[in-house]
């Protein structure tokens, strides 16, 4: 079974390298993990941490992998997970998630986390759990319609608690 991984190994915020790679590659290897008796063979690629190169990977995965993962990086994920090759073709797509951005419509793309969207209140009540000081915040985020509901919903919910907060995108 063919497993296609990608994930920002180099680029604007790189992540250890070939921390994801290596830890695939070690799991896989051990003969008792398989699928129905399958042995999985992990395609990782590294997306630059940009959206083009994340499609330019993500494309020949959606042509030879049964399933698609995007590891890491918002904007890749949204970019792969939209593109015809994986969602016109309905290819299965894992990822974190991220943003809500064109995917929640897809019938192909399932995400493993809750969005940014939907941690909002989980950060303020943690936040207020951790007695961090609720004077005022800075919702930092990239400017992009990708984080546009991470944003939004983190504004929504610092509004209602009466904390005051500056938007910094």
């Amino acid at each position: 079974i063919r497993v296609g991984v990608h994930a920002p190994v180099t680029g604007a915020a790189p992540l250890p390298a070939n921390s994801f790679r290596d830890g695939l590659q070690a799991y896989w290897k051990n003969p008792a993990h398989k699928v129905c008796g399958r042995t999985v063979v992990i395609d990782f690629q590294d997306d630059k941490y940009t959206p083009q190169t994340a499609r330019d990977v993500c494309g020949p995965m959606s042509r030879r992998d049964f399933i698609v993962i995007g590891a890491a990086g918002t904007d890749q994920i949204q970019s792969c997970a939209t593109m015809p090759d994986i969602a016109g073709k309905g290819v299965p797509y894992l990822s974190a998630g991220v943003t809500t951005n064109g995917l929640t419509s897809l019938n192909n793309y399932f995400a493993l986390t809750l969005t940014y969207a939907a941690q909002a209140d989980l950060v303020l009540r943690n936040a207020k759990a951790q007695h961090y000081g609720l004077k005022k915040w800075a919702v930092i985020t990239s400017n992009t319609n990708n984080f546009k509901d991470a944003r939004e919903a983190m504004e929504s919910v610092l509004k209602a608690a009466k904390v005051p907060y500056v938007d910094i995108q």
